[in-house]
C-alpha cells in the first residue's frame, strides 16, 4: 500500500487547496468537494435533467459534508433512498455526468450514517458497474506514481485557462493520459497476513485519491482545453477510468470495511459478480474472517465463480466454519468449481484436491540448460 503521505499529497494537489480549513475528519475533507459538486449541478449536468433532480433530492435532504440529514426534512431517509436508486436507472448524456454522479454515490456509499442508505449506494453503483468497466479500456502505459502526481501538478496549474499556449496544452494531454491509465489501488489486492481493518484502510486511501481526483474533474477545470481534440478524448476516458476506479474501491472497501454486516454482505456478492476480486484475494479474507456468518456465506458463494486454484484453498478452510450455512455455502461452491460432490466431506475435498494437484503437468523450468541449446535450436548461419 502506498504511504499516508502520498495518499495526503494525491488528494490535496488533486482539489487545488479547496479542501475547508475547518474540516478535519479526512472524511468531511473529501466531502467538501462533493459539497462543491452538489451545490452546482445545474451547471455541472449536461444534456438531461434526471441525474440532476435526484442529486438535487438528496442534496435538499441531506448535508454532503457530513450527510446527516438536514434538520425539517421531509421523510429523509425515504427520500434519499429512493433518489439513490433512481440514480442507477438515469440516462447519462456524456462521461462527465456519470462522473458527478459516481463520486457522489462513492461518498454516500462510505460515509452516510444510514446503513440503509449505504447499502442503496453500493448496490446503484454495481448496477453502473457493468458499463462502465466495459468502458474502461486495458491503458496503454503504465504511469507511476509520481507520475499521477506531477501530472496533478500540472493540472492545477492549467486550471481556468485554455489550449492557447501549445506547450501547456501538450503538458495537459500527457497528464491527463496519465490519470486515465493509473491503477488507482493497484490490482493485487490484500497483503499475506492482512487483516479486514488494515484491508479496508488501504481501500479507503486509494478510493479517497481516485474520488478527490474524479471530483475535481467533475468541477470541470480543464474545459478550456475541450477544443483540442485528443485532449477532449482523453478527459472521457479519464472520467471512465476514475468513474470505474471509484466504484471498485468503493465496493472492496464497503466489503472489507462498513460497520452493518448487511452492507459488506451486499458489496462482497457485488464483488463476485461483478469479478472485481479477480485473484480472490478480497473475498478470502472475508470468508475467512470477518466476523459476521451471512458476509462469510457471501463470500463463499462468491469464490465459486473463481478458478480452482483461487477459491479451493480459503473454500476448504470454509468447511471449518462455526455456521452450517457457511460450510453448505463452500461445499456448493466447491461442487461448482470442481463438478464434485463431496457435501461438507472435508476429508474426501482434501483427498481430491490432492489428487488434483498431483494430475496438473508439471511446469518446465525457465531458462537454457547449463550445457546451451540443442543443435536444434542452435541459429540458423547466415
Amino acid at each position: 500500500m502506498r504511504s499516508a503521505l502520498a495518499a495526503l499529497a494525491l488528494v490535496g494537489l488533486a482539489l487545488g487547496g479547496q479542501l475547508t480549513a475547518c474540516a478535519t475528519n479526512p472524511a468531511e475533507r473529501i466531502n467538501s468537494g462533493v459539497r462543491g459538486v452538489l451545490d452546482d449541478v445545474s451547471q455541472l449536468l449536461s444534456g438531461t435533467d434526471l441525474p440532476s433532480k435526484h442529486l438535487e433530492t438528496i442534496n435538499a435532504i441531506n448535508d454532503p459534508t457530513t450527510w446527516r440529514f438536514r434538520p425539517g426534512a421531509d421523510a429523509p431517509l425515504e427520500r434519499t433512498r429512493e433518489a439513490v436508486r433512481l440514480l442507477g436507472e438515469a440516462d447519462y448524456a456524456t462521461w462527465a455526468d456519470t462522473g458527478v454522479v459516481v463520486s457522489v454515490l462513492s461518498s454516500m456509499g462510505l460515509d452516510h450514517p444510514s446503513a440503509l442508505v449505504r447499502a442503496d449506494a453500493i448496490d446503484t453503483m454495481g448496477r453502473m458497474a457493468p458499463w462502465l468497466l466495459d468502458a474502461d479500456d486495458q491503458p496503454e502505459h503504465s504511469p507511476t506514481e509520481a507520475d499521477v502526481i506531477e501530472a496533478l501538478k500540472v493540472i492545477r496549474d492549467a486550471t481556468g485557462k485554455d489550449d492557447t499556449d501549445p506547450a501547456l496544452t501538450a503538458a495537459v494531454l500527457v497528464a491527463v493520459r496519465d490519470i486515465a491509465a493509473y491503477a488507482f489501488g493497484g490490482t493485487a489486492g490484500p497483503e499475506p497476513g492482512a487483516s479486514l481493518s488494515s484491508t479496508a484502510r488501504g481501500h479507503r486511501s486509494a478510493l479517497r485519491m481516485a474520488r478527490s481526483v474524479l471530483t475535481s474533474f467533475t468541477q470541470r477545470a480543464l474545459d478550456g482545453f475541450r477544443g483540442d481534440p485528443e485532449i477532449n478524448d482523453a478527459l472521457d476516458r479519464s472520467y471512465v477510468h476514475l468513474s470505474a476506479s471509484s466504484v471498485r474501491l468503493s465496493l472492496l472497501a464497503a466489503a472489507t470495511g462498513d460497520r452493518s454486516p448487511t452492507t459488506r454482505a451486499a458489496a462482497v456478492r457485488q464483488l463476485g459478480g461483478l469479478g472485481l476480486d479477480p485473484n480472490g484475494a478480497t473475498l478470502a479474507l472475508s470468508v475467512g474472517t470477518d466476523r459476521n456468518s451471512s458476509v462469510r456465506r457471501e463470500a463463499a458463494i462468491a469464490l465459486g465463480g473463481l478458478p480452482a486454484e483461487m477459491a479451493v484453498p480459503p473454500l476448504l478452510d470454509a468447511l471449518h466454519d462455526d455456521m452450517s450455512d457457511v460450510r453448505g455455502a463452500a461445499s456448493r461452491s466447491l461442487s461448482r468449481v470442481s463438478g464434485e460432490s463431496f457435501s461438507d466431506d472435508r476429508a474426501a475435498w482434501l483427498r481430491w484436491w490432492d489428487e488434483h494437484q498431483a494430475s496438473k503437468p508439471s511446469q518446465p523450468e525457465s531458462g537454457p540448460s547449463e550445457s546451451g541449446p540443442s543443435d536444434s535450436e542452435q541459429p540458423e548461419s547466415k
